[in-house]
Order: C-alpha cells, then structure tokens, then sequence
C-alpha cells in the first residue's frame, strides 16, 4: 500500500507477495527464498522446468522424458557423458537458454497488493514477451486478493 506521510510518500507492502509466491514455488515443486537487504529486498524463484523439445530428445536417448535422465535427480541435460561431452551439452543447453521466448499467446497473471510492484509486474511481463492485451495484474483491492484462486482457476 502507498503512503504519505510528512511529505515523505514511502510505499508499505503487507507481506502478501511474499507469501503467495512460496506457495506457488511449493505448489511447482520448487522454492522460493527472500533476503532482506538494506536497500532492497531480493526475491529468489526455483521451479523444476523442462522445454518441451529437451524431453523429446531425453525419451529418444533413453532418458524419463520428465525432466531428467533416468534416475538423474534435477532434470539436468548435464552429466553421465564425458568431460567433453558434458561441456558441449552445458554449451548447447545455455545457447538454447538464450534463444528462448516466451510462446505467443501466452497468459501473464500476477498479483501484489502494491500498486508500485503491479506497475513493475506489468513492465516485467512486457519485457519478457508477453502481450499487453494478455496480462492481467490483480490485487488492486481486498476482492483481488481474496478472490485470485476462484479467478485463475475459473480463468
């Protein structure tokens, strides 16, 4: 919540972010970490993901098709091969990294109860490739919030 106080305007955030953001990570199988610093505060987002082609290529090989070779905790392409092999692989996996975009008619859906952090989700999510008329950031007030499960999964 924004506030104005002695001429100063701050900005207060209850928490909620913070917490909705663990339960999604929980939720996805991953984790989420926060650090307080004294200018900022840093939030860290883990979820095991896997591109759709990475999998196809694992069930060819004799991988699962799930995230990993078989019995390969972590999902990583790495590992198991030799030296070479392995740094070749960790090459292609990152040029794959950075040849990624976010597939057209992607949904972005977010909620904070700040209206200075929704302003930045929204940024975010147009800087990461998703389309303006496809993004929607919730939280504007109590309804928002306490209705953002029955929204998302009637969405």
């Amino acid at each position: 919540d924004e506030y104005t106080g002695g001429g100063v305007k701050g900005v207060h955030s209850s928490g909620d972010g913070a917490w909705i953001m663990s339960k999604c990570a929980k939720t996805l199988g991953g984790e989420c970490r926060i650090k307080f610093e004294p200018n900022r505060t840093v939030f860290g987002f883990r979820c095991p993901a896997t591109p759709v082609s990475s999998r196809r290529r694992r069930r060819s090989r004799g991988g699962d098709g799930k995230g990993g070779k078989s019995g390969a905790p972590g999902g990583s392409d790495v590992g198991g091969g030799n030296a070479e092999e392995d740094s070749r692989e960790a090459e292609q996996e990152e040029r794959r990294r950075e040849r990624f975009r976010i597939p057209r008619g992607t949904w972005g859906i977010a909620i904070d109860d700040s209206k200075i952090q929704r302003k930045l989700l929204t940024r975010f999510m147009g800087l990461a490739g998703i389309d303006p008329s496809r993004t929607i950031v919730l939280g504007e007030d109590p309804s928002e919030i306490e209705g953002v499960v029955d929204y998302v999964v009637n969405f």
